[in-house]
């Protein structure tokens, strides 16, 4: 039974989101009445360039740091924090990647930039959410399960295709 949109019901009460199958996952941990499994970074989320991709590292892992709260009992303390993380990582990230295109030329930087201003906008609405709610549960999975879904299709869609031009161009 869906109870929203990737939450299904499990015995007992529990919910489990159930996670993106593209990339491979560690142990779960539970919010409330919330499971969700962390990500694991894998070769095949590598888009070869290394300033990318310690980014990317980076942000995973403070998706996982919020996951690892979870398991503590502490996440309504870190979803605030994380929150203000992704607005600034993403504004910062975005910048950076937006630089090697205009750097190298790269034909397809119209397109990057209008997924990059999306999600800039869907971060904001998920900072407005937390403003208005709180740090609820809701939140930390849509956190989650939005930022692993956007950033793996966004790594194997479009990065990978912007780091190979930029390996090209030398950038």
């Amino acid at each position: 039974m869906e109870i929203l949109p990737g939450i299904t019901g499990l015995a007992k009460g529990r919910r489990n989101v159930q996670c993106s199958n593209m990339v491979q996952y560690r142990d779960h941990c539970t919010f409330t009445k919330i499971s969700i499994m962390p990500i694991t970074w894998t070769s095949a989320l590598e888009t070869g360039h290394p300033t990318i991709d310690a980014q990317h590292k980076d942000l995973i892992a403070t998706v996982d740091k919020l996951l690892e709260a979870c398991q503590q009992g502490q996440a309504v303390d870190k979803v605030g924090p994380t929150i203000d993380y992704l607005v600034s990582y993403t504004k910062r990230h975005f910048t950076e990647e937006e630089s090697l295109m205009l750097k190298s030329n790269y034909p397809d930087s119209a397109e990057h930039r209008n997924l990059h201003v999306a999600f800039l906008q869907v971060v904001a609405d998920m900072h407005a959410e937390l403003q208005k709610a709180g740090p609820t549960p809701t939140l930390v999975s849509k956190i989650v399960r939005t930022v692993s879904d956007w950033l793996i299709s966004h790594i194997k869609q479009h990065d990978t295709k912007l780091a190979a031009h930029l390996k090209i161009a030398n950038t």
